[in-house]
């Protein structure tokens, strides 16, 4: 469709993202344009920061009250969602295959445990980091606090083996934590120290991974269940044959994405199975003996 034709569509599709500033807005940006170009629909973005990945818990649903049409979240976000029994939206089934050394293959999200440079001589291995300050995002955060939970308690550890514990609110917080050595690690999203890398290539060189996690369960995209059929049918559609648009391949590599592919609710399996397994030691508790 040509933009006059986009223009005078009498629908238009509403994306809200709940990945920001995590994952650049110009992400999502880029995603809204890929839709309208090839859906031939006006569509819009929405961005909000505040919900720990997914919507904000005190605030009306977008999806039920149509001003949201597809939602962008976490998996920690899908999962809240899908407990608190939203059943204003469905899952998309589809998700990002990323850009990494470890060369995934699958959608899903790597955790890339952190220090500053300066460190790597006395830090070599996450068991060298006993004693430190870890900044981690937020409670439920599968990244920083319920994977690294259940990595001490694979090794026979609590959290008591980090000396503090900082919150910082999103993953480039906690970076810039570690950066400015108010923290002296974190585990982060490997796709979101990706492109903080690209934007900031001068500090990047100050900012060492000792270990890489996961994967853990893919960015969830959900639909709203009032949209028809077809156009669920044709937003998948779109996303799944991306990687055959070169141009636009290339512009979603740049923020570390290769293609996108087929996903289900089974993925999100890992990722409850192990909150259940740590759900009585926090990363920000205190075991007292």
């Amino acid at each position: 469709m040509m933009n006059s034709e986009v223009e005078k569509h009498p629908f238009q599709l509403r994306c809200i993202t709940y990945l920001v500033p995590s994952i650049p807005v110009e992400f999502f940006e880029t995603l809204v344009h890929l839709f309208e170009e090839k859906l031939g629909i006006p569509t819009s973005l929405i961005y909000e920061s505040r919900g720990n990945g997914g919507p904000l818990a005190d605030h009306e649903d977008p999806f039920k009250s149509d001003w949201a049409h597809v939602g962008f979240m976490s998996s920690s976000g899908y999962l809240r969602m899908k407990e608190e029994k939203w059943m204003s939206v469905e899952l998309l089934p589809v998700s990002s295959v990323h850009i990494h050394k470890k060369k995934l293959t699958i959608p899903g999200v790597l955790v890339d445990v952190i220090v500053h440079s300066d460190t790597r001589d006395r830090i070599k291995e996450f068991m060298d980091l006993r004693g430190c300050k870890w900044a981690y995002t937020y409670s439920t955060s599968i990244s920083s606090s319920i994977l690294a939970t259940y990595k001490l308690k694979q090794l026979g550890e609590t959290s008591n083996f980090f000396g503090d514990h900082l919150v910082s609110g999103s993953h480039v917080n906690s970076i810039n934590m570690v950066l400015m050595k108010q923290a002296e690690a974190s585990a982060v999203d490997a796709n979101a120290l990706a492109n903080w890398a690209a934007h900031n290539p001068r500090l990047a060189t100050e900012i060492s991974v000792v270990d890489t996690w996961g994967p853990t369960p893919p960015y969830a995209i959900v639909v709203s269940k009032s949209l028809p059929g077809e156009l669920k049918s044709k937003l998948t559609e779109v996303l799944l044959n991306l990687h055959n648009d070169k141009k636009w391949t290339e512009k979603l590599n740049s923020f570390f994405v290769s293609h996108f592919l087929p996903i289900g609710d089974h993925v999100f399996t890992f990722e409850k199975d192990i909150a259940s397994l740590v759900k009585d030691q926090g990363i920000d508790q205190r075991i007292y003996y």
